[in-house]
């Protein structure tokens, strides 16, 4: 159907990373995380989109209060040098009008004033104390000035507050790396986290500046390297990008993000796109550019890749998967997730799809449904399994009684918990059509008018209205046919 493109909850993961930082404090992370999670939800599920904008704005809001609160304390401390900057950072931040906010910062203001005198500018005091801030982005706050590298590099750059600034801006999204590459992450240099965080407010070209100059001061750091060339790509400089990936692997053969982005380029297809419904791997397929020759060179760079550790290889193998979906080489894509699946004791829902669509591609129905079976009853992301599995039975008119339980089952307690109504709405649009396929007309328009009643988001809506008149239609061409064949007994 491709009502909700993409793994539906695909996005979950990122809202969960945004929930676990704001439940550690680290608002400025969990922004981040929301961001990359609206971004996904907006193209896979509308539905969760307005609940995650509400989070990111939480998230914003909370990190506002977070450098009031600094303010504050610096001017207890009598630092009102400080205390002006990280308010001014705060300011930056406020995305709309907010009176409880807008008083506190005034307050605030007035008293920066009161103890460097009236007619002093707070914006001055910041620009005095070295900050960047008014310039930046939202978000990079002290992540500032990287327009003067070389007094960093001649070591002019004496450590003040500002610094100290930067480290806290830092370690908020310090999260968002791999366990493995935090320790690193933490001992490079300031050019390397001004890069860090201005690749997490979306600013390529300030990420790429700060990022080069961290290379050449650490000239044998693959995660240098490997963020230089994730901005590089995500600027469309994919040569360049390239480039880094490829000397990130010559520091560090094992760095498994790096062969995997690097495999997605001489492929030349997006980042390994997970899981996807059925009919997306069509989709890509079509977008997808490479050639025979540039598959066989991708599926080379991962094979060399699964080396001595199992972790390595199953994601390598995995995404060499994915790479012959989206190339329409379905056989390959099946040999593979099997061969991941005899690897380990208990496969993933995920794996079990792949393969699902690998076989069904090739027209192999039943292995195909017993793999979306499999993925179905794994309980994960239950929705978008057991619709996949529905989807497999109307499109091949097989299994709609099984598809139909799947469904009223997980309608009636979602994981422990009663889902969103929008969601129930989604549940009744799949029972409808299999209804529908079924023959039972009257029970599908039955269930298509409760739905209605709901006022369902427009998307949802507009394929509700086109189910109907489709169902209408065959109930007057099956009413029609009625008819002429009692006339024909008749004579």
């Amino acid at each position: 159907m491709g009502l909700f493109d993409g793994l539906l909850g695909g996005f979950e993961k990122c809202e969960k990373r945004g929930d676990e930082a704001l439940a550690k404090n680290k608002p400025l992370q969990a922004y981040s995380a929301f961001k990359d999670a609206l971004k996904k939800a907006k193209k896979q599920d509308p539905l969760a989109a307005g609940r995650i904008e509400s989070k990111l704005r939480s998230a914003n809001e909370s990190f506002v209060k977070f450098k009031m609160k600094e303010a504050a304390d610096f001017l207890t401390d009598d630092m009102v040098e400080y205390a002006s900057e990280a308010l001014q950072i705060a300011k930056d931040r406020v995305e709309s009008p907010n009176s409880i906010l807008s008083s506190e910062m005034n307050r605030l203001t007035e008293q920066i004033r009161e103890k460097l005198g009236p007619d002093t500018d707070v914006q001055t005091v910041s620009d005095l104390a070295g900050s960047d801030t008014a310039a930046a982005p939202m978000g990079v706050g002290v992540a500032g000035n990287i327009d003067s590298p070389e007094s960093d590099r001649e070591g002019q750059h004496e450590p003040n507050r500002t610094e100290q600034l930067l480290d806290a801006e830092f370690e908020q999204m310090l999260g968002s790396l791999p366990p493995a590459d935090q320790d690193i992450a933490t001992g490079l240099s300031r050019n390397f986290k001004i890069g860090f965080l201005a690749h997490h407010n979306e600013d390529s070209e300030k990420a790429i500046a700060a990022f080069r100059l961290a290379a050449e001061e650490t000239p044998d750091n693959a995660l240098v390297f490997e963020m230089l060339a994730v901005s590089l790509d995500l600027a469309g400089k994919t040569n360049e990008a390239a480039a880094g990936f490829e000397k990130a692997l010559e520091i560090e053969p094992g760095r498994l993000n790096s062969r995997l982005a690097l495999a997605s380029i001489i492929a030349q297809m997006p980042a390994s796109p997970g899981v996807q419904p059925y009919h997306r791997w069509f989709v890509l397929a079509e977008e997808n550019k490479a050639n025979k020759e540039n598959l066989t060179r991708a599926l080379e760079l991962l094979a060399g890749g699964e080396g001595d550790d199992p972790d390595q290889a199953l994601a390598n193998k995995s995404t060499a998967a994915e790479f012959c979906l989206a190339n329409r080489e379905p056989a390959m894509a099946s040999n593979l997730i099997m061969e991941l699946i005899e690897q380990v004791d208990d496969a993933q829902p995920t794996d079990w799809h792949m393969l699902a669509v690998g076989k069904e591609m090739t027209g192999a129905l039943d292995e195909a449904e017993a793999a979306y079976k499999k993925a179905a009853d794994s309980g994960q992301q239950a929705l978008f399994f057991r619709s996949e599995f529905a989807e497999f039975a109307l499109r091949n008119r097989r299994s709609l009684t099984e598809a139909e339980d799947l469904i009223l089952k997980i309608s009636c307690g979602c994981q422990g918990s009663v889902p969103e109504p929008e969601t129930l709405d989604y549940y009744g649009f799949i029972l409808a059509r299999i209804k529908h396929a079924q023959g039972l007309h009257d029970e599908a328009l039955e269930g298509i008018t409760r739905i209605l009643e709901h006022n369902p988001p427009m998307i949802l809506e507009t394929e509700l209205r086109r189910l109907e008149s489709t169902i209408r239609d065959d109930q007057a061409r099956e009413a029609s046919a009625a008819d002429t064949e009692a006339m024909d007994e008749e004579v």
